[in-house]
């Protein structure tokens, strides 16, 4: 006959409730990624974000799609995420130097990088900067994100940035489709 030791037991019990637990988990972060391509859901369960992205692309004439897709590559929509390679920090993962030229240039001392309001709006300005200095379309996605992505004056794009830019754009292009539903 075959006999459980308590801790054979409790070993099995324990791996068991692992994968439950590990299933659950990555389920539920499918479900997020999921929901957060879905500009409907995400302006649904957080509606001042709606108000400011629609506010932002009123001001600095950059398509709400656009904006919206930026954060979420950028940070998936998180607050809190910090860049392991830069002092890219926020929603909007804008570094120091260039959050710094944003509040001094829009006179926005109180400025935070954790705020969904202020990180839009950073976009939104970067991105009208962006198509005065380059000379490029406020509907070219691709050309934005990489601007944004590389600096307003890199010369070699890598193939990652293109990969990564194409990416945004089918991103911005989803949400521009949803938008109409909304």
């Amino acid at each position: 006959m075959f006999t459980i030791k308590f801790k054979q037991l409790l070993t099995i019990v324990f791996i068991i409730f692992l994968i439950i637990f590990s299933f659950k988990n990555s389920h539920a972060k499918t479900k997020r990624t999921e929901k957060l391509e879905d500009i409907c859901w995400i302006f649904k369960k957080h509606p001042t974000w709606k108000n400011s992205a629609y506010k932002t692309s009123r001001h600095w004439k950059i398509p709400v799609n656009i904006l919206m897709a930026t954060i979420y590559q950028e940070s998936r929509f998180r607050s809190h995420i910090k860049s392991k390679t830069s002092s890219a920090y926020g929603f909007a993962q804008a570094t120091n130097v260039t959050w710094a030229d944003y509040k001094k240039s829009q006179k926005i001392a109180h400025a935070s990088r954790e705020n969904f309001h202020h990180s839009i709006d950073f976009i939104g300005w970067y991105f009208n900067k962006t198509t005065k200095l380059r000379k490029i379309s406020r509907y070219n996605t691709q050309q934005l994100y990489l601007y944004y992505q590389l600096g307003l004056y890199h010369r070699r794009v890598p193939t990652s940035a293109k990969k990564t830019a194409n990416k945004v754009a089918a991103i911005a292009k989803r949400y521009q489709r949803q938008l109409k539903h909304c």
